[in-house]
């Protein structure tokens, strides 16, 4: 592992993003369901709740306990897919800021769970079709 690298591959989400987001994206935020899978420490949830209607439902997961009052938590891995069966349901929107080494298997999951929109905070270099990517793209 690099010296550099956090622990998990945690970097909390600039709030600014989805402030951004809902700027240019305004239908984004009009939606009924949320989901995201890699809360963290719930910047990213605390930012989409500033741009969402009062009725808007907000699930949140991550492998580790965080605060997470204000709406359903899930505690599981998002890189396995069993951890997900528990979620019958599929989410207007599922947004995330994943660890981008374990972004492939999170993406493919998050996918499955849509039903309209997918938004996925990566560095561009995601897009690459490197090893470890390649399968995902295909």
């Amino acid at each position: 592992m690099l010296k550099n690298r956090v622990k998990n591959d945690f970097y909390p989400t600039e709030q600014g993003i989805i402030h951004k987001l809902a700027e240019i994206m305004p239908e984004l935020f009009e939606q009924e369901s949320y989901f995201e899978p890699c809360a963290g420490n719930g910047d990213l949830v605390t930012a989409i709740g500033q741009h969402t209607k009062p009725s808007a439902k907000m699930e949140t997961a991550d492998l580790f306990t965080g605060v997470h009052s204000s709406h359903t938590y899930h505690h599981f891995d998002a890189t396995h897919p069993m951890h997900w069966v528990p979620l019958h349901e599929k989410y207007d929107v599922v947004i995330t800021n994943p660890p981008f080494s374990d972004a492939p298997a999170i993406a493919t999951q998050c996918w499955q769970h849509t039903k309209r929109y997918l938004v996925l905070i990566l560095r561009l270099s995601f897009l690459e079709q490197c090893v470890n990517r390649r399968e995902f793209w295909q």
